[in-house]
């Protein structure tokens, strides 16, 4: 790939050698043919089950080609939809997933919240697909603020990509879709990683595996105990220790348990008081409310000296290993014993003594 630098033209800054040809913004209604999925009437039982794919948001995954769905239609019910051409790219404009992007597989059908791109002239559908990849969040603000998100055919047509000739757009495409292949493998692989690290939990927390210690003899029996006696546990910040600020800079930031899954985060005034809601070395916090209950995070060391809320119980390790605790409070023995001390009809709780009375088999430092 050469490099270029040139501000004043329309040329990439990275290209392929050679190829020189300026590159060209075109609309999409340009690029293809815009077609709005439909849905047959579900009153219908005839229209559905069958061996026609038909797309809604929940099937488009990280996976660029759609090759099955959770719905699918018979004969006569593709026939009450915009059929879609295999190889069309298929964009959400309609709802909270605006900005979803996938590949049709085969022909298929999809529901009204989904745009199909059905690439003509000479326009590459996988350059078109990683064209509107790399646009998606500038294209979700077409959406605006309202009740329910939306992109319109008229609007979603005047959205304008960059394009080259079919050749150099071959090339790219074939350029991502060996990276694509490779993220698929290494993904595959983690995934099988994950399934043998589970199964190895399993037999290792049940005791069916015993490891030897140096001199190559077994280890004492294990011995069960309550969370309670080999950790302290107790709740984060209340409402009444909280004053929110404005940013980092003037405050200590509050760790709530969508910190761990990348939200926004708040920051709160540093006084003396919130001294014992901070974080240390080797604490563990658990969700005790919410759809996430009972989920368990180690702190990394990012967090240390920040402040946790009255909503994630912290869990300071004083008697066991804190990488084997976080370790058994993920496994699926925990999960189990929690399902049964779940408190609240609305949501997911777990209170105090609850997590306390967690048991673990372990053997004391």
């Amino acid at each position: 790939m050469k490099s270029h630098s040139d501000k004043n033209t329309k040329q990439p800054k990275l290209r392929f050698p050679g190829f020189t040809e300026e590159w060209q913004e075109k609309r999409l209604g340009e690029i293809g043919k815009i077609t709005t999925g439909s849905t047959p009437s579900t009153f219908v039982e005839k229209y559905y089950n069958g061996e026609y794919l038909f797309v809604s948001p929940f099937d488009i995954s990280d996976k660029k080609y759609i090759f099955t769905t959770q719905k699918t239609l018979t004969e006569e019910g593709f026939k009450k939809t915009r059929n879609i051409k295999k190889c069309s790219v298929l964009f959400v404009c309609i709802g909270s997933t605006i900005g979803k992007i996938a590949v049709a597989g085969t022909d298929l059908a999809t529901n009204q919240q989904i745009n199909a791109i059905t690439c003509e002239h000479e326009a590459q559908n996988e350059f078109v697909y990683y064209s509107l990849l790399k646009k998606a969040d500038q294209i979700k603000l077409m959406a605006g603020e309202q009740a329910v998100p939306i992109i319109n055919k008229s609007n979603f047509e005047t959205v304008k990509l960059p394009m080259t000739s079919p050749a150099e757009q071959k090339k790219i495409s074939e350029f991502l879709s060996d990276i694509d292949t490779k993220i698929e493998k290494l993904t595959r692989k983690k995934e099988l990683t994950e399934q043998y690290k589970k199964g190895a939990m399993q037999k290792i927390f049940s005791q069916k595996i015993r490891f030897k210690d140096d001199n190559g003899k077994n280890y004492p029996d294990w011995q069960e105990k309550r969370l309670g006696e080999v950790a302290t546990i107790k709740r984060g910040a209340s409402s009444q220790y909280l004053k929110y600020v404005n940013n980092s800079s003037e405050g200590v930031r509050l760790i709530r348990i969508t910190d761990f899954l990348e939200s926004e985060p708040v920051f709160i005034k540093e006084s003396l008081e919130l001294d014992r809601f901070k974080l240390k070395k080797d604490d563990i916090l658990i969700a005790g409310t919410g759809a996430t209950a009972g989920i368990t995070f180690k702190v990394p060391d990012k967090f240390i000296g920040m402040v946790y809320s009255y909503n994630v119980p912290q869990i300071t390790p004083v008697s066991c290993d804190p990488n084997y605790l976080i370790q058994f409070l993920k496994s699926d023995s925990i999960s189990k014993q929690q399902e049964g001390l779940f408190t609240g009809n609305a949501q997911h709780f777990l209170d105090i003594k609850a997590i306390s009375n967690l048991k673990l088999p372990l053997q004391c430092a």
